[in-house]
Parts: structure tokens; C-alpha cells; sequence
């Protein structure tokens, strides 16, 4: 990085002149190439890496070594933008980095407001900003300035972040189940004259639909067995089955069996087996983030109590096996309360955004969260 500027720039010519012999008069000139282009980019070395992170419900420093090489770069070389496709993790240091950077030309050079320098393979750069470069191509000119960026999260990915949506749910609501379809959820209800719904959209939780009951000759509709399946919503009144498409307007299936319930899926719990999913009150399961997932009221492990809502079981082999969630996937610590003050009763849903929504009764409290990683953007 500390050479003198007309020292390089005579080192590099005088290097390109040398490669051609003396030439005589009968001899044709040698043109050289003008390409001044950047071809390859990538990170050559590995990166410590330092974030915060809830571990056991307790905030811990963590260390790790990020693999820079693993992380391929594009090079845009329209608008001459060097960026890496998949962000580095959290919190990556990314100061001092030392890259490898391949060109058509005979030298590469850090461009900066006072002087521009020299590149070479050993240097650490600070990419906490932007750096450019530029080429010198083989005939001795320069070409066009490239950006280079390296790209770090700034959210730890497998995360689960919450958001408190207001407390504007219907507090007359007690028993309650939930169900998404297109852009909004729908929680069914169980009133004195008969199953109702409220309705909110996927980006708002804070304004709900008045409360509005069923159609009267649905006044005896089952609302746990509601269910939404590809753009309609289908629920059980008096062992007849119906659907909607918007919650209001209820048609009767044109067929003449009767219906027990409608059933998406179970999966088997125990209270004493490491593998099995502890048995929990009023439990819970979805499928999320390429997993299952089960949550819901306070249980039993092993003969040790386990508070509502005190963590998440997850499993990876569709029900077989079941271990708790240590790490990145955590309620908020109001849930445990909230559960005992709904005397059980919430409902929960995943929208088509990957939110995953639970909905309390009594308090009328709106919480959403997702994965961050589930909202990223998605690369081509």
C-alpha cells in the first residue's frame, strides 16, 4: 500500500513495453489490449464473528469463524457492482478482509479521494464501506471504476422476532380458533347466540371486523372445526358442511353426507419420553420454517413442571422425534402470563407471509412473529 504512484505506474508500463523484443524496420508495431475489466472476486480468508444471542433464555456472546470463500460474489459488469449473493452472518467483522481479485489487465488499483494505490493479494481492507477499483489495462490506460460491497446481515436469520399488534381484539371472545386465507385471518368464535367471526388483514392486527355471527341456519356451526383450504374457508353446522370465501357469505355443500369433523393432521405426545413431545395443555402445532413446531399451555417433563408458553418443541423428521428449542426461536416473556389470564384460550396461525400470529382472549392482545430469515428477500 506504500509505493510512490509514478513508481508503480512506471514499473508496470516498463513491464508491458519489455514483453515485446526490440523491433526493426520491417517489423509490425504490437498493439496491446485496452481490456481493463474485474473477472473474479472472493473473499480469501476467514472472518471472526461476534453477536449476542438468547441461549438457554440467557443473553451470551458467541464466537464463530465465518468461511469467507463460502460466500461466491457477482459481478454486474454493466454498472460495475461487485457485491456477495448470500449476506455474511451477523455481526461478521468486516474491516480487515483480505481478497483475491482476478483482472484482464497487468495491475488492479484501490481508488480513493487522495490517492490511489496499488492492490495487492495480502492487503486487508476495510469493507465496512464501500471500496473501488479500477484497472490498468495492458496498453496503459485505465478503465472504469468498480464498487465493490460485501454484504452482512443485519438480523440473525434463524431468529424469531415479535411485534405487539395492539390489544383491539374482541375481550368478549373466550373459546376462539384462527385460520388465514389469502390476505386476512379469521378468528371464529363461540357467542351465546352461536358461532361469530372478526376478521383483520395480514399487515394491520390493531382494527378487527365488528364480531358477526353466522348465518340462522348456521347458528349451531362448530367453530373448532373451521379450516381453510385452497381459496375457501369450510365449516361443520350440524354435521353439513359449508364454505365461503370471505367469512360473510356461507354456502351449503351439495352433498348428502354427514360430517363428524374436518382433521388436518395429529401427531402423538407423552409426558415422560426425551424423544416424544411433552403432553401440554390446549397444545399446538404447525409446520414452519421446513419443521414442526408444538406450544401451548404448562405440562409435565420427566415430573418437572413446564409454564405455558415457556418454549417451543420442534421436530425435523415430521413427528417422530421431538426435542425443545434452545436457541433463536423463543416467546415473549408475557406469554406465560397472558395464557393464565385467557384462562387457555388463544388461537394461532402462520399467513402467507411466514408471520406466525397468537391471538389472546380476555386481553385481546395481538402478537406476531416470524423467523428473519423468512422475510429476506429472495436472490435469483
Amino acid at each position: 500500500m506504500k509505493i510512490k504512484f509514478l513508481t508503480v505506474i512506471t514499473s508496470l508500463l516498463a513491464a508491458a513495453f519489455m514483453i515485446t523484443s526490440c523491433l526493426d524496420d520491417n517489423e509490425v508495431e504490437t498493439e496491446y489490449s485496452s481490456e481493463s475489466s474485474i473477472t473474479s472476486f472472493a473473499i480469501k480468508d476467514k472472518i471472526e464473528t461476534q453477536y449476542t444471542e438468547k441461549v438457554n433464555g440467557k443473553d451470551t456472546t458467541l464466537t464463530f469463524t465465518v468461511d469467507g470463500t463460502k460466500y461466491p460474489f457477482a459481478i454486474d459488469q454493466g454498472t460495475r457492482h461487485i457485491y456477495n449473493v448470500d449476506s455474511l452472518p451477523v455481526g461478521t467483522d468486516i474491516s480487515k478482509v483480505v481478497v483475491s481479485i482476478i483482472s484482464d489487465g497487468i495491475g488492479i488499483f484501490i481508488v480513493a479521494e487522495d490517492k490511489d494505490s496499488l492492490w495487492n493479494d495480502t492487503d486487508s481492507l476495510n469493507f465496512e464501506k464501500p471500496v473501488q477499483f479500477k484497472v490498468m489495462a495492458m496498453s496503459g490506460v485505465y478503465g472504469p471504476i468498480y464498487k465493490a460491497e460485501i454484504n452482512v446481515h443485519k438480523q440473525v436469520p434463524d431468529s424469531l422476532q415479535w411485534s405487539h399488534r395492539g390489544s383491539s381484539f374482541d375481550n368478549t371472545i373466550q373459546a376462539q380458533k384462527a385460520v388465514t386465507l389469502g390476505d386476512y385471518i379469521y378468528v371464529f368464535a363461540q357467542q351465546d347466540n352461536g358461532a361469530a367471526v372478526t376478521s383483520t388483514h395480514i399487515n394491520d392486527g390493531k382494527t378487527w371486523t365488528p364480531l358477526q355471527a353466522l348465518p340462522e341456519n348456521m347458528q349451531n356451526a362448530d367453530y373448532s372445526s373451521v379450516m381453510a383450504w385452497g381459496n375457501q374457508l369450510y365449516i361443520l353446522a350440524d354435521n353439513d358442511l359449508y364454505c365461503s370465501s370471505d367469512g360473510k357469505s356461507w354456502s351449503k355443500m351439495g352433498t348428502n353426507t354427514k360430517f363428524e369433523k374436518l382433521i388436518a393432521g395429529d401427531y402423538p405426545t407423552a409426558a415422560y419420553d426425551s424423544f416424544y413431545c411433552p403432553k401440554l395443555a390446549n397444545i399446538a402445532m404447525i409446520h414452519y420454517n421446513d419443521q414442526l413446531y408444538a406450544f401451548g399451555g404448562p405440562g409435565k417433563s420427566f415430573g418437572k413442571d413446564i409454564p405455558a408458553f415457556s418454549r417451543f418443541y420442534g421436530s425435523t423428521d415430521q413427528g417422530v422425534t421431538w426435542k425443545p428449542v434452545s436457541r433463536y426461536v423463543f416467546f415473549p416473556t408475557e406469554f406465560t402470563d397472558l395464557y393464565n389470564q385467557a384462562d387457555g384460550n388463544y388461537s394461532y396461525v402462520v399467513d402467507k407471509n411466514n408471520f406466525l400470529w397468537i391471538i389472546w382472549s380476555r386481553s385481546g392482545e395481538v402478537w406476531r412473529g416470524r423467523i428473519n430469515k423468512l422475510g429476506f428477500d429472495s436472490k435469483e
